[in-house]
């Protein structure tokens, strides 16, 4: 298994917005700012320092065109204080109580004393703007928001924006540990609509009641799909014993090798999206990207080329509660956003809905035809995060 460099989002191509050395830029509200020159690997970081359980609220001049594009930061929590940060726009003429924002990372989702890039995707909430109107933003803020009366300091760096690198707006369809209603259900409705998916096997599992064989794999990468890496029996990696997390990405990744599968080989998922610091920093240490299943409840969506590599998140279909109303809702904001998501499945269910985790089969192949009569594109990891 090779050993990544750490500069996991190489900056080139990137347009740069605030390389945060002036921090004078900045207009600060319930909270300071201050520039932070002795970091290592960020020397042109800005801390922020929020009040006494109060959001500090920064704001900076910046003009630039949103649709089609990204943004990101990189992003360092100091403490055990920190909640949540809010990344809002503003277009010309409009205050912030007119604003495009989006919570972009949350405490769950962070590793204290580590930097983590923090992007924000298509799915902005707007607030008495249009998504045309972003076409002329004016202004930046970052919210930091602390735990009940605490204090929080953190670190940014780095601002930037960056092209969508993808043709077309489109979704990764992946279907987590190697069903074999995979195979039997979910590729032929995928294939009729021209698409294809990836799948994140448990290596060890194959032929296991339920599951797919290698000769099924085989079938699906010679019709597009991709493997990825998901350790070899599902075993959580979060909290295990640093032998165990080591031994299960490396077997997991070699049998992918072996058997031919080496185009997805470089992507990780978490089992039961179960991860800390440890299994964080071997995954990033190993492979291109580490995918999760959602540190926060509720819907996930991604940004190409650029992101958080270790903890991508997904927009989870792992319970029948999710309708097909708000499926297609989603595709709706990719396609009007030219936006991207991680759409994640267990098993697609043709019968009683009897097997944990699962989404009607039914449903499914709406969500499909739908997504192929918006002209959504279909993905797989290497195309999206290439090494």
């Amino acid at each position: 298994m090779p050993t990544l460099t750490p500069n996991e989002n190489p900056n080139d191509g990137l347009t740069i917005l605030d390389d945060f050395a002036d921090v004078a830029a900045w207009t600060a509200t319930n909270g300071a700012v201050a520039a932070h020159t002795d970091d290592p690997v960020h020397p042109l970081a800005m801390r922020i320092t929020t009040n006494s359980g109060a959001t500090a609220s920064i704001i900076r001049d910046c003009v630039f065109a949103l649709p089609g594009r990204f943004v990101s930061f990189w992003l360092k929590r100091t403490d055990a204080n920190f909640d949540r940060v809010v990344v809002g726009f503003s277009v010309n003429g409009r205050s912030f109580t007119q604003v495009a924002q989006s919570t972009v990372k949350r405490e769950a989702e962070t590793v204290q004393g580590q930097w983590h890039r923090v992007t924000v995707p298509a799915n902005l909430t707007l607030s008495g703007l249009t998504w045309a109107d972003l076409a002329d933003v004016r202004a930046v803020r970052l919210e930091v928001v602390p735990k009940p009366g605490t204090v929080a300091v953190v670190d940014v760096a780095d601002l930037r924006i960056h092209d969508n690198p993808l043709p077309k707006p489109g979704v990764i369809w992946q279907f987590d540990d190697g069903r074999a209603n995979t195979y039997d259900v979910a590729f032929p409705i995928l294939r009729r609509a021209g698409f294809v998916g990836s799948v994140p096997v448990e290596t060890g599992n194959l032929g296991n009641a339920n599951r797919m064989v290698l000769a099924q794999l085989r079938e699906l990468v010679a019709a597009g799909w991709e493997m990825n890496s998901h350790t070899v029996n599902g075993t959580p990696i979060g909290g295990a014993a640093i032998g165990t997390v080591r031994s299960q990405l490396r077997d997991s990744y070699d049998f992918l090798i072996d058997n031919g599968f080496a185009r997805g080989a470089a992507h990780f998922i978490y089992p039961g999206g179960s991860w800390d610091a440890q299994a964080l920093t071997e995954v990033r240490r190993h492979y291109r990207t580490g995918r999760t299943i959602g540190a926060v409840p509720g819907i996930g969506y991604e940004t190409p080329g650029v992101a958080d590599m270790g903890l991508l998140r997904p927009y989870y279909f792992g319970h029948a509660s999710i309708s097909l109303t708000a499926a297609t809702a989603a595709v709706d904001l990719l396609v009007e956003r030219r936006g991207f998501a991680i759409f994640c499945f267990h098993n697609i269910d043709e019968g009683t809905m009897t097997q944990p985790e699962s989404w009607p089969a039914d449903r499914f192949a709406a969500l499909v035809a739908y997504a192929a009569q918006k002209g959504l594109a279909s993905y797989v990891p290497s195309e999206v995060w290439p090494e």
